[in-house]
């Protein structure tokens, strides 16, 4: 978030970009502009500090907010009053769920989410990376005084940003110049997203999806489709469509649309019906190119636009260095401007008739075929769509039983159409690895992991088969493969699935290549999974020497990689060394490093080392002796009566009975429970009963797992309290104080030597 100007100047034709739609008088409303704090605002929200209002309108109201460790100002955006419902608290943690899956440099990152007292009432918010001194990218181009090519430049970094979010499955829905910003060092930032829709399957979507009928976006901006007020039926094209309106302002300051003073109903019915002005009417002179990229982002028909961000981002590069674009027909005539263009010294010398003949020849069965081949694949794309669209369409209205409002189990769809899979594409296993791998998806994140297992492993097949080993899709089943193998225990395979992976980048960057370097890593943690301690701690030792010779200067690469290492060292007992490693890692986190997440994890492996070394005084003031228990908000138990001044170690759990990292946590920790309480070690397990969590399951899971120690119901304020943005995560408490923090997906909750060194501190006491 920016502190940048939001009340933008009305450009020539009179329209006011930067406003919301008040569903109340159907009018437009300009955003309330920042400034100081006043009695109606919150003075502390979570572990921030209130500074000042940056803005207000729409949903919520954004502050300035400073966070003291790490320090750093942050920006918070926080839900109106009015709209604080549960609707929009489970929007605003799916933003941060969407957000989390996003770690890339044109996206704003994610600090935490919560809720916060205010007069009684939940309030939620999540805390951003504030981006001092933005703008947004148009006032950033009037600034600068680019030129067009220069705004062109510009904008592919805006399209590379947009492209990660969609290979991460994450349609942003709301773009505009307000979400798109440059910071001080000239790097395209987007913010917002939390109008973001996941286009895969997810646990929490019948329950946070955007209802029928509910139109979520910024109205200038907004595709066709989007008036339609279908959420489901969103997909990432309309994000492209999104994007030509914001190359369209970028590049002549102005609207496609004249939508000054309309009714909500005649915005709808221009951007659906009206085709939008040329370019070249707004008083810009362009290359005729520009023109026909713009009419393809802006068409009515999404199947005739741009099919990603990553097509639109190629064509604008094809343009910018004199090639053909795919959007324009390919005649002669445009084949032979385009070679001119980009060989004026050839063409212009004496042999012009004879090069401009040869040329011709040249081009009509090179470049056309180019083209003509982007242009049959387009097709080609096109109808296969069609025809996964005419087998879901099978599957809805041949599956559901006739129950007229009954609930229909999203297992029975999976199963049905799992039999209607047979055969139905016997032509085109393209297609149906790529239904396998959604069915696949499906049945994994209903944890039914055996059918899940049989579709991610044909689709991986099917792909392997028709795209071969190096296919971007082929790469994505491998990893699907490994995040199931990895939740179900099977270290082996998942091993061999990171093993492949990072063959794959080997080939296809080199092996130092900083791609490379990520997949060895992945590699480092299916032979720690395995107990490989000495073959995983050799490894890292190689590709830290990698790092060190080929990115000395990427201070976040080498972070992972040396955060591995300490951890590894202190598994091997070498802590001495994984001490001092640890205080050098997380030294260089908080002093060369913005983004929070590698200050929070180093943080941790220090803190683990200390505690290794008996060291509990000190790993408390790592966390600035952080207090706990100021009120657990605990609702009932479920089992046993937790008292937190029996004993000076306490191990919170924070779990959910759904989640199956949870599921073999949970069965480790009990081992480690009986095996320690004696040492005077308690644990005491917290669950909030997040949906699809119920009070019945819940129990049923703890006597499944024979689970003896403490576990309790409680209603929020503990998992805010302990910043637990998702299960499961640990706890570790010396005398009332913070010790060790860490989300647990790994083989086990805590290490055996941090144990030994608790032992060690406490019974030396």
């Amino acid at each position: 978030m920016t502190d940048s100007n939001d009340d933008l100047n009305s450009d020539k034709t009179g329209q006011n970009h930067n406003s919301d739609f008040d569903d109340k008088t159907e009018t437009y409303q300009h955003n309330l502009t920042g400034g100081k704090l006043d009695s109606r605002h919150p003075k502390i929200i979570g572990q921030f500090k209130i500074k000042r209002v940056i803005a207000s309108g729409g949903m919520g109201t954004v502050f300035e907010g400073v966070q003291e460790n790490p320090r750093r100002s942050v920006a918070i955006k926080v839900i109106k009053g009015s709209d604080v419902s549960e609707k929009a608290v489970s929007r605003l943690k799916y933003e941060a769920q969407m957000l989390a899956r996003l770690r890339h440099p044109g996206i704003a990152e994610i600090y935490e989410a919560g809720t916060y007292e205010d007069y009684g009432t939940k309030v939620p918010f999540f805390a951003m990376e504030y981006i001092p001194n933005a703008k947004t990218i148009t006032e950033y181009a009037k600034l600068k005084k680019l030129s067009i090519n220069e705004r062109l430049e510009l904008f592919l970094q805006v399209c590379e940003a947009i492209n990660f979010g969609h290979r991460k499955g994450i349609v942003h829905r709301d773009l505009k110049p307000d979400n798109i910003l440059v910071d001080s060092h000239n790097r395209v930032r987007i913010i917002d997203f939390g109008l973001a829709c996941a286009t895969d399957s997810d646990l929490h979507l019948t329950n946070v999806q955007t209802d029928v009928g509910q139109i979520i976006g910024s109205l200038q901006y907004m595709s066709p489709e989007q008036f339609e007020a279908d959420s489901s039926d969103l997909d990432i094209r309309s994000d492209v469509y999104s994007l030509g309106v914001v190359l369209y302002e970028l590049l002549s300051g102005s609207l496609p649309y004249d939508l000054s003073s309309k009714k909500v109903y005649e915005i709808a019915c221009i951007i659906r019906e009206k085709e939008s002005r040329p370019l070249g009417k707004s008083g810009l002179k362009v290359a005729s190119e520009i023109e026909i990229i713009l009419q393809k982002c802006l068409r009515k028909d999404r199947e005739m636009r741009y099919q990603t961000a990553y097509g639109l981002e190629q064509d604008i590069r094809r343009y910018l260095s004199g090639d053909a674009i795919i959007a324009r027909s390919p005649s002669l005539a445009y084949q032979m401007k385009v070679f001119t263009r980009k060989n004026k010294l050839l063409v212009g010398s004496f042999a012009t008739a004879f090069v401009v003949l040869i040329a011709g020849v040249i081009l009509s069965t090179t470049l056309l075929v180019q083209v003509s081949a982007e242009r049959e694949r387009a097709v080609m794309e096109s109808e296969k769509a069609k025809r996964a669209q005419g087998f879901l369409t099978n599957v809805f209205e041949t599956a559901i039983p006739i129950g007229f409002g009954k609930p229909v189990p999203i297992s029975l769809l999976l199963d049905k159409s799992t039999k209607m899979l047979e055969d139905a594409f016997p032509d085109d296993p393209e297609i149906e690895s790529d239904i396998r791998r959604a069915l696949g998806l499906g049945y994994f994140k209903l944890s039914k992991f055996d059918d899940a297992r049989e579709h991610l492993t044909h689709a991986l097949s099917l792909r392997k088969q028709t795209l071969g080993d190096m296919h971007p899709k082929t790469k994505i089943s491998l990893e699907d493969l490994g995040e199931l193998n990895s939740i179900t225990g099977e270290f082996g395979n998942y091993l061999a699935n990171c093993q492949e992976l990072c063959r794959i980048d080997s080939i296809s960057y080199g092996v130092r290549d900083e791609n490379t370097l990520s997949s060895r890593l992945s590699v480092v943690d299916g032979l720690e999974k395995l107990g490989r301690i000495a073959d995983a701690l050799e490894l890292t030792k190689k590709i830290r020497e990698s790092c060190l010779d080929e990115y000395p200067d990427n201070v976040k690469l080498l972070n992972e990689v040396d955060r591995n290492l300490s951890w590894l060292l202190l598994q091997s007992g070498r802590l001495d060394e994984a001490e001092k490693l640890a205080r050098e890692n997380f030294e260089i986190a908080t002093t060369r490093i913005e983004d929070s997440w590698y200050a929070k994890s180093s943080k941790s492996g220090l803190a683990a080392a200390l505690i290794s070394q008996g060291k509990l005084d000190e790993a408390a003031k790592l966390y600035g002796n952080f207090p706990t228990y100021p009120g657990l908000d605990k609702e009932y138990d479920m089992q046993g009566s937790f008292d937190p001044n029996k004993s000076d170690i306490h191990l919170i759990a924070f779990w959910e009975e759904w989640c199956p990292y949870c599921d073999r946590m949970m069965g480790k920790l009990e081992k480690f429970y009986r095996q320690y309480r004696n040492y005077g070690i308690d644990v005491v397990g917290i669950t909030n009963l997040w949906k699809p969590s119920t009070k019945k399951d819940s129990e049923k899971f703890l006597a499944d797992h024979d689970i003896s120690f403490p576990v309790f119901k409680e209603g929020g304020k503990a998992f805010d309290y302990f910043n637990c943005n998702g299960v499961p995560s640990i706890r570790l408490i010396y005398k009332g104080k913070l010790i060790w923090e860490e989300y647990v997906p790994s083989t086990e909750p805590i290490s055996r030597h941090m144990l030994e060194g608790i032992v060690k501190a406490t019974q030396s006491l």
